[in-house]
């Protein structure tokens, strides 16, 4: 039997806290309601918490051996290592990450890389590209002219994507041969994401 209890108001009748249901019940907010949390209150989270935006999506990946870029050829970069990705979005064999189910919203998303060899006054660049809504879109761009012996670029930039739009990274330099693109992951290399709403 279905019961309902209608009132305005609820408070505690002592201590300091209120509990609604039991271990293991679901309480639901149904869609169109919402929860208004007062000033000075607060929310504590003791379980697992679900399809709250920033943190329900995420990833990173790096080279765990150099890419060699050959001269003047736009090449997508393969982080073949993934060292985070909570929701199995990255594939390693494509260099892409494909926005998972239930995911769709605002992303930062950020790429860094360097190159090993002993360049001379050459350029190198990076994109951030995706497909978004079946468009070919260039999300951050970076490139980085030098004459020392080594160089670094990094690219971040903020987009809308939808459930099964794309994301991935090229790279491009004209030494004049090819160059290795290195590994590692750090604050200076690597391909990263999260959703921010």
């Amino acid at each position: 039997m279905v019961s309902q209890i209608k009132v305005n108001e609820i408070i505690k009748q002592s201590g300091s806290s209120i509990t609604i249901g039991e271990s293991g019940d679901t309480v639901n907010i149904p869609s169109g309601a919402t929860l208004d949390i007062a000033s000075g209150a607060t929310i504590t989270n003791s379980g697992t918490a679900t399809g709250f935006g920033a943190s329900s999506n995420y990833w990173n990946a790096s080279r765990s051996s150099n890419q060699s870029i050959s001269n003047n050829t736009e090449t997508t970069v393969l982080w073949n290592t993934v060292n985070q990705d909570n929701n199995s979005g990255y594939a390693t064999g494509t260099g892409k990450y494909t926005v998972p189910s239930g995911q769709a919203g605002y992303y930062m998303i950020g790429a860094g890389c360097r190159y090993a060899d002993d360049p001379s006054g050459h350029k190198a660049k990076l994109w951030i590209k995706g497909t978004v809504s079946s468009s070919s879109v260039d999300i951050a761009y970076s490139e980085y002219n030098t004459s020392g012996t080594y160089e670094s670029n990094m690219a971040m930039g903020t987009v809308l994507l939808g459930v099964g739009d794309e994301i991935w990274c090229t790279t491009m330099q004209n030494e004049g041969g090819s160059l290795n693109f290195i590994a590692g992951w750090g604050s200076r290399w690597g391909f990263f994401g999260f959703k921010i709403n």
